[in-house]
């Protein structure tokens, strides 16, 4: 490798960490605001789906995608003991985040919520996964 490569490496791994981190504050406080409107309507459907189980599953995926680029490697590419660290973190964390509303003035908690952020994780740690696995075989050929 490279010093140049190896230089992106650390930067993407800086970048990542502080988004990723940053990221994590962004659910906790809005899991935490009291009787804060959701930023999406749970009443409004999209195709066959409420918009804000949508919305938990995009806010779940997009954590486990900044985790998924801060951990990787220069091949991205990341260790199964990271994946299942970060696995148990964040469906504590999912399930951490609705409890929090259920002890929230004007909030409460959803099980189905819970199950979109569990599904957005899940996603996001498979989407990048696949996508460079696949990058990566074709570049060995």
């Amino acid at each position: 490798m490279t010093s140049g490569n190896n230089r992106k490496t650390i930067h993407r791994h800086h970048f990542f960490l502080l988004l990723f981190w940053a990221w994590v504050v962004l659910i906790i406080w809005n899991s935490a605001s009291p009787g804060s409107p959701d930023l999406v309507s749970s009443d409004k459907k999209l195709v066959f789906i409420r918009a804000d189980y949508l919305a938990h599953f995009i806010v779940y995926f997009l954590l486990s995608v900044f985790f998924y680029f801060w951990r990787a490697n220069e091949n991205y590419q990341i260790k199964k003991k990271q994946i299942y660290f970060f696995l148990a973190g964040g469906m504590l964390m999912a399930i951490g985040s609705e409890f929090i509303q259920y002890v929230t003035p004007g909030r409460s908690f959803n099980l189905l919520d819970f199950a979109a952020n569990g599904m957005g994780i899940l996603a996001g740690l498979i989407f990048p996964g696949i996508i460079f696995r696949n990058n990566h075989n074709k570049n060995k050929s």
